[in-house]
């Protein structure tokens, strides 16, 4: 089901009041070109939306969102250099609507010049009431390092710097794990061995600034950075309910 296609805007925000399970978008430019674009998407509610994602780089949503299944492409034939397909809920139903309810999915930071497109993706399955969901969080001026955890959420996508100097992960069972920057790339290499595909059929390995780090199994990272002065942000993903507010 088309929604959006054209150019000329660098905002676009739109209603749909039918069920979908996620989005295919594209786009003329590359897909690491794609740094100014944000996406936010919520469930328009009467007596409080419910939050899929806050308005949140479209970069970290992808790579998110597609860790371990898929990947960003060119759609061969056309103008569209970056093309991706999306879902809301982690078993790929339709998001579950009440009667009223719309899902809300807004885009900023277009390039006015480029043309862009995105679908609602309807699954012939029963609607679901579990979701994506996504927070942002990060290491702070003035912390050298700090401990999150992070038990409830699947995975965490973080700038790839050298600003970081060790990443240690808890487990479940108690086992910790030290690992550097080169070594978590190495790593989301085998989960995810093509990051995406240029328009000439190139099969590009691994984003230059974009690190995908898994979470099932883990209850605390702990990030350390070189410079004490330094912001790290980070986002984390999981599936919820739409009736847990937290």
């Amino acid at each position: 089901m088309l929604i959006y296609e054209g150019t000329g805007v660098t905002t676009v925000r739109k209603s749909i009041n039918k069920p979908f399970a996620g989005l295919y978008f594209g786009s003329q430019l590359a897909l690491e070109s794609l740094t100014a674009l944000t996406i936010r998407i919520f469930i328009e509610r009467s007596g409080g939306d419910v939050e899929i994602c806050p308005e949140m780089p479209f970069i970290d949503f992808v790579m998110l969102r597609m860790k371990g299944t898929s990947y960003p492409y060119a759609l061969r034939g056309s103008v569209y250099a970056t093309t991706a397909k999306v879902y809301l809920t982690p078993d790929e139903s339709n998001v579950g609507l009440n009667d009223k309810d719309e899902i809300v999915v807004e885009f900023k930071g277009m390039d006015s010049t480029k043309a862009y497109f995105f679908y609602a993706v309807e699954e012939p399955t029963a609607m679901g009431w579990n979701i994506v969901n996504y927070q942002k969080n990060q290491l702070k001026n003035g912390e050298s390092s700090n401990k999150f955890p992070v038990a409830q959420w699947n995975a965490m996508t973080i700038n790839k710097t050298d600003l970081i100097s060790e990443v240690t992960l808890t487990l479940d069972n108690g086992f910790v794990m030290k690992k550097d920057i080169r070594e978590l790339a190495l790593e989301q290499v085998e989960l995810d061995s093509v990051a995406y595909v240029k328009a000439d059929g190139t099969q590009v390995v691994q984003l230059d600034k974009f690190l995908t780090i898994p979470l099932v199994g883990v209850t605390n990272i702990e990030i350390t950075k070189t410079d004490e002065a330094a912001v790290i942000p980070f986002w984390l993903e999981r599936y919820k309910s739409q009736f847990v507010t937290r």
